[in-house]
C-alpha cells in the first residue's frame, strides 16, 4: 500500500507557505488512487512538526511505496499503479 506525507510546520517556528496547495494536490491524488485502485493508498498522514522541503515548491507530496512487510515485486507495481494515477491526475 501507498501513503501520502504533508508536513504542515505548525508546530516549528518555520514558514510553509505552500501547506494547503500540498494537501489539496495529495487530496487530488488520493482521490483519484481511491477510485481507480481502492484500497490501495493508505490515508493521507499529516505531519504537524515537519514540512520536508515541501515548502519550496506547491504540490510538493511524500509518497511512501511498500514498507519492511512487502517485496521489491509488490513495491514496483505499487509504483506502476502510482504512475497510472499520476498520469490521470497530472
Amino acid at each position: 500500500r501507498l501513503a501520502l506525507v504533508i508536513g504542515t510546520a505548525e508546530k516549528i517556528p518555520l514558514a510553509h507557505p505552500n501547506f494547503r496547495s500540498n494537501l489539496d494536490f495529495a487530496h487530488s491524488v488520493k482521490n483519484v488512487c481511491d477510485e481507480m485502485y481502492p484500497g490501495l493508498m493508505r490515508p493521507i498522514q499529516i505531519q504537524k512538526d515537519a514540512r520536508y522541503n515541501q515548502h519550496l515548491h506547491p504540490r510538493s507530496i511524500i509518497v511512501e511505496l511498500g514498507s519492511v512487510e512487502n517485496t521489491l515485486e509488490e513495491a514496483l507495481l505499487s509504483a506502476e499503479l502510482l504512475a497510472n494515477v499520476f498520469a490521470r491526475v497530472l
